[in-house]
Formats: structure tokens, sequence, C-alpha cells
């Protein structure tokens, strides 16, 4: 599903009614988090993160266990590239102000930052994380004082990586 939902049209046409979503949370459910799944959940993340470029689809999302398969997702490997996709759903998600604070709520933020530790050379999750922490600063004082607690190490992300970014 990853190379179809990279197609907004196709994405559209195949979140119309979230069942795409729930067979996604119900497959991960049945996975084993070993070395084995990396692939399979990257797969997942990088497939939920287009469906969540389609705004209608984030409410769905969020009443799923979506937010919390991603964040898991980051704890749970160390892969780069499970990291960018469930990074780049999130930041995807965050673009919604109705959700940030269940964003917040839900772990979104210790998550961000447990994948901008551990990929801190990778630029381009860098900028995913980057980009759904501003959008979550509108979420709630909780969500701010999370971010600023750890406003160290935004800064010195962005020192080690600004002349790649964009933003």
């Amino acid at each position: 599903f990853w190379c179809v939902t990279a197609n907004r049209a196709a994405t559209s046409s195949l979140s119309s009614d979230g069942q795409i979503t729930k067979k996604i949370m119900d497959a991960l459910k049945g996975v084993a988090r070993t070395k084995a799944s990396v692939h399979f959940y990257g797969a997942s993340c990088g497939t939920l993160a287009n469906l969540a470029l389609d705004a209608s689809n984030h409410s769905l999302m969020i009443d799923l266990p979506t937010v919390q398969v991603l964040c898991e997702s980051i704890y749970v490997y160390g892969s780069e590239d499970v990291n960018s996709a469930a990074c780049t759903a999130l930041a995807n998600l965050s673009a919604s102000k109705d959700i940030r604070n269940d964003l917040v709520s839900q772990g979104g933020i210790p998550a961000l930052f447990s994948a901008m530790k551990a990929c801190s050379n990778n630029v381009d999750i860098q900028n995913e994380v980057l980009r759904a922490l501003n959008n979550l600063c509108d979420s709630s004082k909780d969500g701010m004082s999370a971010i600023v607690g750890d406003l160290e190490l935004i800064i010195t992300t962005y020192f080690r990586h600004n002349t790649k970014y964009i933003q």
C-alpha cells in the first residue's frame, strides 16, 4: 500500500471510509516486534504517513491507536527507515490544529525527541521532527513545556544541520 498511497488521488479514494487505516492497525497487532518485522513496520509507517497527508483522515487516525503505533515504532526499532516514516506521519498529523492536543497526550513529543536523538545525523528525520514540533508548539501548555524541556537538543540539531534546512 505504501506505493499506492504515494498518489494523493489514490490515497483519497482508498481512505474515504477509513478501512485501510483500520486494516493496517489490525495487521500490526499480529506482528511481533522483532528484527524480522522492521521492514513491515517501515512500510506500514510509510503508508500511514501518506494517509496522514489527507486531513480528512486525521480524526480517524487519532481515534485508532495510530499515534501509539507510530511512537512504539520509533522506540522499538533503531531503523532510520522506520523512524523517518513514523516521524513523517506524526508531522503530517500535526498539521491539523484540531488534533494537536491528542498528539501531545498520546506521547508524540517524547517519541519525536527519541527519534531526534537516535538519528541525529539524518537531516531528513531531523527536518520531520522539527516540522512536527513546530506545529505542536500551538497545542497546549503541556506540549509547549515538553518542547521547551528539550530546547537544547533542538538548538544543537539546528546548528548541526543549519545549512541543510529550508525552513
